[in-house]
Parts: structure tokens; sequence; C-alpha cells
């Protein structure tokens, strides 16, 4: 199967499993477990029209090695930290703030305003020159 196909049987699957979500929600009031996929894609979907979508999309392959899979309850600060340091360790203090500024960014949207987690954890930046 080509992988052009494959995007639109992702597609519906995610959207099913959205709209089961929903109805798990209003009829048995359970809170949905969403994952940092999910919550990486609707960010990008979501500022899909800035100018800097091609370089969080960079930043989101990247991160992809630490965070693929992994449901939002689970990205805790310690886990942040840990991904912080491995960017600083690679690139400057600024370039690995620039990427846990975007970590920071979706986690803060997933808790505010798609009410997806409870509170997003506290992301500590580097000190810059």
């Amino acid at each position: 199967m080509s992988s052009a196909r494959l995007i639109p049987i992702a597609a519906q699957e995610f959207h099913d499993r959205l709209k089961s979500d929903a109805w798990r929600v209003s009829k048995l009031g359970e809170k949905p477990k969403h994952t940092w996929d999910e919550a990486a894609l609707k960010w990008l979907a979501e500022f899909q029209h800035t100018a800097t979508h091609e370089e969080a999309k960079g930043k989101i392959r990247w991160l992809q090695q630490y965070l693929r899979g992994r449901s939002l309850a689970d990205v805790d600060r310690d886990l942040i930290a840990g991904i912080g340091e491995a960017k600083a360790q690679q690139t400057s203090p600024a370039t690995a703030n620039r990427t846990l500024g975007l970590i920071r960014a979706i986690l803060r949207k997933a808790a505010i305003e798609w009410e997806w987690i409870d509170k997003a954890p506290r992301v500590k930046l580097y000190r810059e020159a």
C-alpha cells in the first residue's frame, strides 16, 4: 500500500477515535487520554499559517524520538528537563530554549484551550548570553 493511501486511512482512524472519545466524554463523563502525537498534530494544524510553521515541524520531528506515543499525562517536568539537556548538548542554549518553548506552547494549549490535561508542567529554560 502506498504512503499516499496510508495518510487518509490514518486520518480516518484519528477522526473515528476522536468521535468515540467525544461520545464517552458526553455520555459517560470520561476524560479521554491524549498522546503527544495528537497534541503536536493538532498544534501544527492550528498554526499552519504562521511564518515559523516549517521550523516547528522540524523541532517536532526531533522531539518525536523522546515523546512519540507518550500520553500527555506522562510528559512531566523531569522528562522535559532531560529533553532540554539533550538538545543543549547538541546546540546552543538559545536553540534548546526554542525547542523547550515549543513543548511548553503545545502543553499549555493542551491544558488551557483543548482541556486534554489538567495542568501543563513547568518548563525551565536555559540562561542565554
